[in-house]
């Protein structure tokens, strides 16, 4: 009884079965084949992307003629801070804090605050 009775009833119906045969279909694979469906079966190496690289800015490190004319055009922004004159007259950050304690004493910004790290101004004339 037991597994005995199932393989002669298997039989009967033309079904092959043994419990200790690993490859059920009787045919072995090559090595070839084994190659074949490993390489088949695995998927492509996730490539991580190099991220996002921010261009390289060339800023001023003196004040020149073009720059010395967009320090006037300061009494008409409504916020200035280091970043924005640096932005707006392509110069670096210690050139834009000399710019603005330039325009601060020419009368051309106000200070609304000021922190050891921040500077916030306005323009005169600014709207």
């Amino acid at each position: 009884a037991g597994i005995h009775s199932l393989i002669n009833l298997t039989k009967e119906f033309g079904i092959e079965f043994n419990k200790w045969e690993k490859n059920p279909g009787g045919t072995k694979k090559t090595k070839a084949q084994i190659a074949k469906a490993a390489a088949a079966g695995a998927k492509a190496k996730k490539k991580w992307s190099k991220g996002k690289v921010k261009e390289k800015l060339n800023l001023a490190i003196f004040i020149d003629k073009d720059c010395f004319k967009g320090i006037k055009t300061l009494a008409k922004t409504k916020l200035i801070t280091v970043s924005t004159v640096s932005d707006k007259l392509k110069v670096n950050g210690s050139i834009a804090r000399k710019i603005i304690r330039y325009a601060f004493q020419e009368k051309l910004i106000r200070r609304l605050e000021q922190h050891h790290k921040q500077y916030v101004y306005t323009g005169v004339e600014a709207k």
